[in-house]
C-alpha cells in the first residue's frame, strides 16, 4: 500500500476547488440567465405578477448571496497564509462553511442591499 504524498494531496486539493469553481461559475451564469428571464417577464403583465415578483425577489436574493460567497472567496486570496496552523482540508472545509454563514448574515442583515437594489432595477415596468 502506498501512501499519497502531500504534493498528491496538494493536486487532488486543487482539482476539487476547480470543480468547485467550474460549478459556481455555471450556477453564477444560471442565475444571470434567470435575472434576464425575469426582467423580460416582468414586462408582461399577467394574473400571475406576485408569482413572478415572488420569483423575481428569490432569484436576486439567491444572486446577492453568490455575489457575496465569491467576493468573499477573492478576499480571502489575498490574505497571506499562516504557517501557525496545518492547513489541509479540513481547514478548507471549515473555511468553506464559515463563508457560507457570513454569505447567509450578510445577505440576510440587509448590509449589502444588492437583493433589493436588483429587484428594483429588474421590476421598473417600462
Amino acid at each position: 500500500m502506498k501512501i499519497a504524498s502531500n504534493q498528491h494531496l496538494n493536486l487532488l486539493q486543487a482539482e476539487g476547488q476547480i470543480q468547485k469553481d467550474k460549478q459556481q461559475a455555471s450556477e453564477f451564469k444560471e442565475l444571470v440567465n434567470n435575472l434576464q428571464e425575469s426582467s423580460t417577464d416582468l414586462d408582461k403583465v399577467t394574473d400571475s405578477d406576485k408569482v413572478q415578483e415572488a420569483k423575481l425577489k428569490e432569484v436576486t436574493q439567491k444572486f446577492s448571496q453568490l455575489f457575496v460567497n465569491l467576493m468573499l472567496k477573492e478576499m480571502r486570496k489575498t490574505v497571506p497564509e499562516s504557517s501557525y496552523l496545518d492547513g489541509g482540508l479540513q481547514e478548507d472545509i471549515f473555511r468553506e462553511r464559515l463563508d457560507r454563514e457570513y454569505v447567509k448574515g450578510i445577505s440576510n442583515s440587509g448590509q449589502l442591499d444588492l437583493a433589493k437594489k436588483l429587484y428594483e432595477q429588474l421590476s421598473r415596468k417600462k
